[in-house]
């Protein structure tokens, strides 16, 4: 390993770098922390949970787990059409003191991608109260603008 590879993979472990995934929800992008994805799998049919609410798609079975799915763009208020490209993004959520599995089914993958914290800006103040607690910035990314989602807040509350 190059002295300039070694580097490099040190600044990437580094307190203020972050590695975001990237995907499309509508028009909109967004990332969260590439260390809460434990899996992308291809859209399946879930199974439906009796009054549940309406961006819960239902369960699935993820070798051997039941696995609630939510359909990020039900949440995000979106009409949920199915697209080639739509997939179950696997994430880990801290529901509290404990750690939880839950898919969210996304438009599309687009990246993964390393930025520092100077490079993510807070969400402007839309004076909704709690209507964006899950929103923790923003970052610029070539002409996009993606919304930096904390997944524990969106996902963690008993859903």
């Amino acid at each position: 390993m190059t002295a300039e590879a070694s580097s490099l993979s040190l600044d990437t472990q580094s307190a203020d770098v972050t590695q975001l995934f990237s995907f499309r929800v509508g028009e909109q992008k967004y990332a969260l922390d590439i260390l809460r994805v434990q899996e992308i799998r291809r859209w399946e049919q879930c199974t439906k949970l009796p009054h549940a609410p309406e961006e819960v798609r239902g369960v699935i079975n993820l070798r051997g787990a039941i696995v609630p799915v939510v359909d990020l763009r039900l949440r995000f208020g979106c009409e949920a059409s199915y697209l080639p490209t739509t997939v179950i993004v696997i994430v880990r959520v801290l529901n509290g003191p404990k750690e939880k599995i839950v898919g969210v089914v996304v438009d599309a993958v687009l990246d993964v991608f390393t930025t520092n914290q100077e490079q993510i800006h807070d969400c402007p103040d839309i004076g909704v109260p709690g209507g964006l607690d899950f929103v923790t910035g923003m970052v610029k990314q070539a002409e996009d603008m993606l919304i930096v989602i904390d997944v524990d807040e969106m996902l963690g509350h008993d859903n």
